[in-house]
């Protein structure tokens, strides 16, 4: 079944009889689809009967004569098709189709081959007799069939899983409404299309009419074939699918097709379901009717799917429709997919994270415990100066005082601004110690962001290095700890991130969140790994919280640079980081230590947070370096620092986030805040204990972004909207896809720019890379590709993204960038690429143009790529050319010039020097021929048939240049 076969050339049927005994054949039997259809296996089996029993018996056997052959079907069915009948089906098709998506994203659990391989698997189902009586009865109630109410379920199923609410799925049709077609073996069926529309989430009962309808005209307009159907619509087509729709639902109602639903003979051959391993669609959902239960099949793209998500989805389904039977008038989006079992796994048990910690302690009560028990044991190391527990505590609480006495208590934000050292490091647990709330300001910050900052928190004072070296040089230091005043509940600090509006909002946290954070800390992490942390963040980025109160409240020592990159700095500052056990940065970073060879030979733990990352990081870190964990560390700022870790193995697994930390509690939402199905993408809410208490004086944006948490018993429980996606694996285990907005479309595909960035991360010669959505000078999309690396070139890229990725994915430029923008707190501005200039990505033109026609042909490259001037040797496609754009090309050279110039050329040559050269070549021919009578109008892109466009192709394929 596997053995393919060969069109213009035969067989199109195969035989093989396999003798199991002496008196016990199988016969395999493969015929092509062009040939034959369900319906025709009916046909073939009651003949093969007949015949056969003729045999056995040894009497003639004779098959009744057919009124007529396959090719006089097919001569009518031509000659019918035409003018009026023919424009009619067309226009209702154009009409029903309209607007409509011809991609169904159904998530996948393995990234899409460019070209499809056609590997498939099937599973069966049953759904019990007494669901199918009561989905025939509410069917009857509606004046539906069962298809109908089956079709309505599965397109709803698709949807939500998809999370697209206009839904296109093809069925077959058996085609023969004559009787003369009834006992023909031949290629009638027809796929129709069913396209139904929920954006507006209706009652179950309402979309069930509606599929109705559409079924109906369907039905009325079934002649026309698929295949002139795409001819006529010409979508975009791609070899990773099918055009039009990927998803197949059929329906029988009856065994097999034409006459096998008469009695056979006895000792019949009969014919057993043999499933071929190929997949001719993503997935088919296949149902028949017996006489009490409906049975069932998925077929799936393997290369897709795991049987893992196709057992779920068949759960879901059965789950599905018993909701439709119980509650058919409820909204499609609120009609349950979850079992019970499956509810409780992802809202319960994987969420069932509470441990002790002591909940009436301060973050600073914490340092304070472990001075008195280690009080010479080094904590702090900073250029050389290395201050004891006992010496950093009391310089603390000598300062600490003094803002007691400055009236610094519960709720006082105090600001801190000054370089890092050891002073900075004073200041935290000075602030922390006198009952106020730390606010850091980076001294490297424009002014008029820290005056923002100053004014939006309201705070009382801000500290300088000056402030503290006096407090600690006065004469009547105060060494013993502060008495303590301070509440858990009261603020710890407030660090501001970047807003959506344009405006930075203040994080306020307390000390009971950042202490469930802290203590998760001290006990995930070996003591070994937080004995020397390196300390390279900015205080006002939350991943400083780690780095600083972790080994702090553990009896561990914190090394403080300026900067993760001060580990590649002269040997002189070798000794300081030579014992670093930990270091905790973003992965762009830990890139250029590993690239340098930076990271001390003693570090045991590397910890990884603040962006996504690529596997490939992974196996440097482990092939390169002594490290023997490496932590995955998922968490924003307004859930204290971390919300989730995942360890990442040696396995060469894709990368996760892991799974929630101590007493937070992570949700994978849908737009109706249900929780989504394993391995389905939703929205990510975090609750627990690390929770803020919110945006400092912004109660609208605090009650906008924590809201009530609906799966907590406890009273005024709240929940994050982080506005990130993810998903679960089938062990609890988290998969981040990104945030919400970095799903694009582009020319009616949907891109995840993630799985782009991945893939050109993988190059060798890539460091770090990134995606953007960019518009050119005619306010067209393209998609920008922005990488950093060593020398990596863009044309090499370009065909790396191309092997791996399908065609519409592949960047129209790629820009070599020495460092990718970030934001000041060391994330990836994505609104910076977004504005990127295309014109910046063509470089000083070595040689511009010299005669006329080359002036002609760089006016029109430089309309067509938006792009300025372009020097004559350089690449049409490098500038970011594509085939599309080639076609248009070679139309407005033809309109231009009033030649025959071919598609060819413009592959053959690249450059506007060798298009000018064939453009002036194919001048001179034109003028040595004889007068004729006028050429065809010059070829317009926007009107090309299909085709118009394979006849093209077909030529680049003979050409080798397709």
């Amino acid at each position: 079944a596997q053995e393919p076969f060969v069109l213009d050339r035969g067989p199109l049927v195969r035989a093989r009889l396999v003798r199991i005994a002496e008196q016990d054949h199988v016969l395999l039997l493969s015929m092509h689809h062009i040939i034959s259809d369900g319906w025709s296996l009916g046909v073939f089996l009651k003949e093969l009967d007949t015949l056969y029993e003729g045999f056995r018996r040894e009497k003639p056997a004779a098959l009744p004569e057919l009124p007529i052959q396959y090719a006089d079907f097919a001569i009518w069915q031509r000659e019918w098709l035409q003018g009026a009948v023919v424009e009619d089906h067309i226009r209702y098709w154009r009409e029903q189709l309209a607007g409509a998506p011809t991609v169904l994203e159904i998530p996948t659990d393995r990234p899409r081959p460019p070209v499809r391989r056609y590997q498939g698997e099937m599973q069966g189902f049953v759904l019990p007799a007494e669901l199918t009586q009561r989905l025939k009865q509410l069917a009857r109630q509606e004046g539906a069939t069962l298809f109908m109410l089956l079709l309505a379920a599965f397109q709803v199923l698709l949807a939500r899983y998809a999370g697209q609410w206009d839904v296109v799925v093809g069925t077959p049709v058996a085609n023969r409404n004559r009787a003369e077609l009834e006992n023909l073996i031949g290629f009638f069926v027809n796929t129709l299309l069913i396209r139904t529309r929920f954006e507006d989430d209706p009652p179950f009962l309402e979309a069930l009419r509606r599929v109705k309808d559409t079924t109906l005209g369907a039905y009325a307009h079934q002649d026309l074939p698929f295949e002139k159907l795409v001819e006529e619509l010409q979508p975009n087509r791609d070899l990773s699918r099918n055009p039009l729709f990927q998803v197949m639902f059929l329906f029988q109602n009856a065994p097999t097709g034409g006459g096998a639903q008469e009695a056979a003979s006895p000792g019949a051959p009969s014919a057993p379901s043999v499933h071929a391993g190929t997949a001719k669609f993503d997935l088919t959902m296949a149902l028949a009717e017996g006489e009490n239960e409906l049975t069932g099949s998925i077929e799936y793209d393997a290369d897709l799917y795991s049987a893992e998500r196709m057992s779920a989805m068949i759960s879901h389904w059965r789950h599905l429709l018993e909701a439709i039977v119980a509650h058919p008038e409820r909204q499609v989006s609120r009609l349950g997919l979850l079992t019970e079992g499956e509810r409780h796994r992802v809202l319960v048990t994987w969420n069932s994270t509470r441990a002790a910690y002591d909940r009436q302690q301060c973050l600073h009560e914490l340092f304070e415990q472990q001075a008195a028990r280690t009080p010479d044991r080094p904590a702090l190391e900073c250029r050389g100066q290395v201050l004891t527990y006992r010496e950093l505590n009391e310089r603390a609480n000598c300062l600490a005082h003094e803002l007691r006495a400055r009236g610094v208590g519960p709720e006082v934000r105090v600001a801190l601004s000054m370089p890092r050292g050891a002073h900075l490091v004073v200041a935290v647990f000075a602030v922390l110690k006198a009952g106020g709330a730390y606010v850091p300001l980076d001294p490297a910050y424009p002014q008029r962001r820290s005056e923002y900052v100053i004014a939006d928190a309201r705070v009382s004072t801000v500290l300088t290095e000056q402030d503290v070296a006096q407090a600690l040089s006065a004469g009547s230091r105060q060494r013993h700890n502060v008495p303590g005043s301070v509440d858990p509940e009261n603020l710890a600090y407030v660090i501001y991130t970047s807003g959506s509006t344009g405006d930075p909002k203040g994080v306020a946290i307390t000390h009971r969140s950042a202490m469930a954070f802290v203590s998760w800390a001290g006990r995930f992490f070996p003591r070994d790994a937080l004995s020397c942390v390196l300390a390279s963040t900015s205080l006002c980025f939350d991943l400083s919280v780690f780095e600083l109160f972790a080994p702090l409240s553990t009896g561990g020592r914190v090394v403080l640079v300026d900067d993760a990159l001060s580990l590649a700095e002269s040997a002189a500052r070798k000794a300081e980081v030579s014992a670093i056990t930990l270091i905790n940065t973003v992965p762009s970073a830990l890139e250029t230590l590993l690239e340098m060879e930076a990271i001390p030979d003693s570090v045991r733990v590397v910890n990884l947070a603040g962006e996504a990352f690529q596997r490939g990081l992974v196996d440097q870190v482990f092939a390169n370096t002594q490290v023997r964990q490496v932590f995955n560390l998922y968490g924003p700022t307004e859930d204290t620092t971390y919300s989730t870790a995942g360890q990442q193995g040696r396995d060469g697994a894709a990368v996760d986030i892991g799974r929630p930390i101590s007493n937070t509690q992570v949700y994978l939402l849908d737009a109706n805040m249900e929780p989504v199905p394993i391995g389905l993408p939703g929205e990510l809410y975090l609750a627990g204990e690390g929770l803020a208490r919110g945006y400092l004086n912004r109660p609208e944006l605090t009650a906008a972004s924590f809201v009530p948490n609906p799966f907590s018993q406890t009273p005024g429980a709240r929940m994050y909207h982080t506005g990130d996606m993810a998903r679960y694996g089938p062990s609890g285990r988290l998969h981040f896809l990104g945030r919400r907005d970095q799903q694009i479309k582009l020319r009616g595909f949907r891109i995840e720019i993630g799985e782009l960035e991945a893939v050109l991360a993988r190059h060798p010669e890539v460091r770090e890379a990134a995606v953007a959505l960019c518009t050119d000078n005619f306010g067209q999309p393209y998609l920008a590709a922005f990488v950093a690396g060593r020398n990596a070139q863009a044309s090499e890229l370009r065909a790396f993204v191309r092997e791996r990725l399908p065609e519409y994915m592949t960047p129209s430029i790629v820009v070599e960038m020495d460092s990718l923008p970030r934001t000041a707190t060391g994330k990836l501005d994505r609104a910076a690429l977004a504005l990127y200039d295309r014109t910046g990505s063509v470089g000083e033109p070595s040689e511009m143009p010299r005669t006329s026609t080359e002036r002609r042909v760089a006016e029109l490259w430089s309309e067509l790529l938006s792009v300025p001037a372009v020097g004559i040797h350089q690449d049409f496609f490098s500038l970011g050319g594509h085939s599309l754009l080639a076609t248009r090309m070679v139309s407005r050279l033809r309109n231009i010039f009033r030649i025959d110039i071919s598609l060819r050329s413009v592959f053959e040559q690249p450059t506007i020097a060798g298009l000018a050269r064939e453009v002036e070549r194919h001048i001179d021919s034109a003028a040595q021929e004889p007068i004729r009578p006028a050429a065809s109008p010059p070829l317009d892109i926007d009107h090309l048939t299909e085709g118009e466009i394979d006849a093209m192709l077909e030529e680049l394929a003979r050409e080798g240049l397709a």
